[in-house]
């Protein structure tokens, strides 16, 4: 603020002008310490005229004195800071020795925690040794204490086991030593707990082989009925053998099973009469009988180890190894289908009346493979049983790292799971003899297929009442859908069920062969015909009668294309899944569906062998006469025939397969239309002109074919685009005819497609006027002089965007000419946005034709006389 007293001492003698100038220069701070401080504009501001330069000595002075107390100030400011700085090292200096005051406590604090802990432990050091005494006698008082309970347990099984009277309270001890023994199991190093390890282990032997002396003596044989003490002394043992382990409790069933079997086996074989294949069920009524006659016996066992269930499932192993051999042996199993099947029908339904029984769920792929059974004991049913449970059981522990307990009980629990698979545990040693049935039932469905054939052909091909299709189709998939219910639900669902789907697949090709050769067909033999129609070797005779027939063998076929795809899904879900993705009908789906463009294409050949009368008509024609009138008499056999078939076939296809047949229908006769008038020679400019009328008349006629039925939902747009563009260069071809000479190629430039634009093409239009040599001359000259740049312009347009020229579709002969693609008759089709794009072409080229025509088309008589002479 010294700036702003300077300014007003000077301001004081100053006039009152600069005063007020001055006076307004003071700002907040002091001026000369802003960023934006200019000398030059501020001592403009105090002097801005010569007049306020009368105070500038008392500015001058007033800023001399401000310098001298900025440097006065500066200098305090120098003095002071040199005296802080001796002040800042001596309190520094004082910092210092405090910190090493501090830290000279804290090393004594440091000293005596480690002092106090000393004595801490010091103190706690006997009370530890006390507390581990303590823990040491209880463990050892412990020990001792179970030590005596483990001998006297020992000594009591010793007595016992001498008497070999008293099974329950053995297996009472033997719980008890079992318990007893893990606690010793880390003492086994300790010759006293070792010598009783042995003793127990003895003790452990002696008790298994004493109860299963008396299982193998007590229990009888054949159908003998042991007495209740017996089956007291028996139950007892059981809970013996249950405290004993699940390894010796498995053993003890393995030698029941094996003593059942035993029994089995000397009553059935594999050899004499109860070896034939239908006495198959008396085995089954055997066990069947064996399980309920003997409810006394089964109620020893304790429920857990499910010995009716095991006895099962050896019979059942054993069966199918005699079965096996009983098949192996038999001749001729074609003549013995019957019997395989009675065998099959009634083992499936023991099996289910198994898992009734029991309970279960589906066998292991492992499990339905044949295996042998061999003498011994390690090799019997019951032991076999117990390999492919172990497998089960390594397989399903996996590795986890569970304790010796928790395993033990996944096995019991997997070990009952698993001997509960009763599902193909005999009907498997069928599955490969099956094919003989297969085949059988592929005879007998092809005998079927013949006979509904031949009843076919009795009723002429006609379908019943209220429906389209030929009852033929109806029996025959009456007849696979019975056999494929018989085979999943009494025979297989295994690979018997896929080879009978493949016999099904080949009595359908059978049957879509049988109506392929119902149907008409052309002097070559064939349904459809490749290329151009021309001659007669496409022409098929389609009289009413057929074309009902032809109807009904179309809906036939696409009822049985629809029939297969749902038989497909019906055994996809019926068969082993293994199976399931190879059952595919496809083909049988694609046959039927080929087999209907077949019905479709004989359909339109039929149609244009009917209008070959007319065209022939129309080349017999007087096409240099001078007189016009209506429509020509073919055209009126043209609509004849339109309108005969049309409503009759609309009645009778769908509304798909009609619109399918329109456009092929008029696809193959428009091109057939143009390729006549090439034929024809000699026009006149009246017969141009009566030719050109003609051509209205069959346009029309043309696009009221489809509209000749009742029915009004018809889609026509794409039928009507393809009618309206064809048609319309047809007449355009006519117009063309009728140009003068002088006329003739700028006409045939403007109105022929793009795909016309050749010599070729262009000769043929000469030769359709009959006009001389030299004039032909000249004019191809023309023509070729004006046709690079015709194509030039074509593509200009293209490029920018103008009406797309029609690209592979040859002027002459439409879809159907000889430069049409290689391929039958319903090789593709068009789009309706194509066609919609081609008859915006077509009326873009008839526009500019008409501008061009339509000024000197027509001139007076004389001018049309002179024509007529040339």
């Amino acid at each position: 603020m010294e700036t702003s007293s300077a300014f007003e001492e000077s301001s004081a003698h100053s006039p009152a002008g600069g005063l007020s100038r001055v006076g307004s220069t003071r700002v907040k701070g002091d001026i000369f310490d802003r960023e934006d401080f200019n000398a030059v504009d501020f001592i403009n501001k105090l002097f801005p005229t010569e007049a306020s330069l009368g105070s500038l000595d008392d500015l001058v002075s007033a800023l001399r004195r401000k310098i001298r107390r900025v440097d006065h100030d500066i200098l305090d400011a120098v003095r002071q800071q040199s005296s802080s700085e001796s002040r800042a090292r001596q309190e520094l200096g004082i910092v210092q020795s405090q910190i090493q005051e501090l830290f000279g406590k804290i090393q004594e604090i440091q000293r005596k925690a480690e002092d106090s802990e000393a004595m801490v432990q010091e103190i706690c050091r006997d009370i530890k040794k006390l507390d581990y005494a303590k823990q040491h006698l209880t463990h050892a008082i412990t020990a001792l204490r179970r030590l005596a309970m483990l001998t006297k347990a020992i000594q009591s099984l010793e007595e016992l086991l001498s008497s070999r009277d008293n099974y329950r309270e053995c297996a009472h001890l033997l719980e008890a030593v079992a318990q007893l023994s893990k606690y010793f199991e880390q003492y086994g190093h300790i010759p006293k707990v070792a010598e009783l390890t042995g003793k127990l282990e003895s003790i452990r032997v002696a008790l298994k082989g004493s109860v299963f002396d008396d299982f193998r003596t007590m229990l009888g044989v054949a159908d003998s009925q042991p007495s209740a003490e017996t089956l007291e002394r028996l139950a007892n043992g059981c809970h013996v053998v249950d405290a004993l382990g699940p390894k010796v409790a498995d053993e003890l069933v393995g030698i029941v099973c094996d003593k059942e079997m035993s029994v089995y086996k000397q009553i059935y074989g594999t050899l004499g009469e109860v070896a034939k294949l239908e006495r198959t069920d008396r085995r089954h009524q055997w066990l069947k009988k064996r399980l309920d006659d003997r409810p006394e016996l089964w109620a020893v066992f304790p429920q857990s180890w499910r010995v009716p269930q095991l006895v099962s499932m050896s019979f059942c192993k054993v069966t199918k190894s005699q079965l096996a051999e009983v098949l192996d042996q038999v001749e001729n199993m074609r003549d013995n289908v019957a019997a395989l099947l009675k065998a099959v029908v009634d083992t499936n339904r023991f099996e289910r009346e198994m898992l009734a029984r029991f309970g279960g769920g589906l066998m292991e792929e492992g499990s339905t493979e044949d295996e042998e059974v061999n003498g011994g004991e390690e090799n019997s049913a019951a032991a076999d049983a117990r390999r492919r449970l172990a497998a089960t059981l390594k397989q399903a522990q996996g590795g986890n790292g569970e304790d010796e307990e928790t395993r033990n009980e996944e096995e019991e629990s997997n070990l009952r799971q698993a001997r509960l698979a009763f599902e193909g545990s005999i009907s498997a040693v069928f599955e490969k003899h099956l094919r003989y049935y297969v085949e059988e039932e592929y005879q007998e469905m092809m005998n079927h297929m013949s006979a509904c054939v031949k009843e076919e052909a009795d009723r002429q091909w006609k379908p019943i009442e209220d429906s389209n299709v030929l009852q033929s189709a109806n029996k025959l998939f009456f007849r696979i859908q019975g056999s494929l219910q018989r085979c999943a639900k009494y025979i297989s669902r295994g690979e018997p069920l896929f080879l009978l789907a493949n016999a099904f697949q080949k009595v359908l090709d059978a049957y879509c062969g049988e109506l392929v050769k119902r149907l008409p067909k052309t002097a070559t033999g064939q349904t459809s015909f490749a290329g151009p129609l021309l001659g007669s070797e496409w022409q098929i005779k389609l009289p009413e009668k057929e074309e009902e027939v032809v109807c009904s063998v179309l809906h036939t076929a696409a009822y049985c294309a629809s029939t297969a795809g749902t038989l497909e899904r019906a055994i996809q879900r019926d068969v082993q899944p293994m199976y399931a993705d190879q059952v595919n009908f496809e083909a049988q789906e694609d046959a039927f569906n080929s087999l209907s463009a077949q019905c479709l294409s004989v359909l339109v050949l039929g149609v244009n062998t009917r209008l070959e009368s007319a065209l022939v008509e129309m080349t017999r024609l007087r096409w240099d006469s001078e007189e016009t009138g209506d429509e020509s008499n073919y055209v009126s056999t043209i609509r004849n025939v339109l309108r005969g078939c049309g409503p009759r076939l609309a009645e009778s296809l769908d509304e798909g397969e009609f619109v399918f047949f329109c456009d092929k229908m008029v696809h193959a006769f428009v091109p057939r239309i143009q390729e006549t008038i090439y034929k024809l020679r000699r026009i006149s400019f009246r017969g141009a002109l009566q030719l050109a009328i003609d051509g209205e008349a069959i346009k029309s006629c043309l696009l009221e074919f489809p509209l000749t039925s009742d029915r009004s939902d018809i889609p026509v747009a794409s039928y009507n685009a393809y009618v309206e563009r064809e048609m319309g260069l047809t007449i355009s071809l006519v117009k063309v005819v009728q140009s003068k000479p002088e006329n003739l190629v700028e006409n045939y430039l403007v109105l022929m497609p793009e795909t016309a634009q050749n010599v070729a093409d262009f000769q043929r239009v000469l030769d359709l006027k009959n006009m001389k040599k030299f004039q032909q001359t000249d004019l191809v000259a023309t023509y070729q002089n004006r046709l690079p740049a015709r194509s030039a312009e074509a593509a200009a347009a293209a490029s920018s965007g103008g009406a797309p020229a029609a690209q592979n579709r040859p002027f002459a002969v439409g879809g159907f000419s000889m430069n049409a693609p290689k391929g039958g008759l319903f090789k593709g089709s068009r789009t309706m946005q194509e066609a919609a794009a081609r008859t915006r072409e077509s009326l873009g080229r008839m526009s500019t034709a008409a501008v061009n025509l339509i000024p000197g088309r027509f001139g007076s008589a004389a001018e049309l006389s002179q024509s007529d002479s040339k």
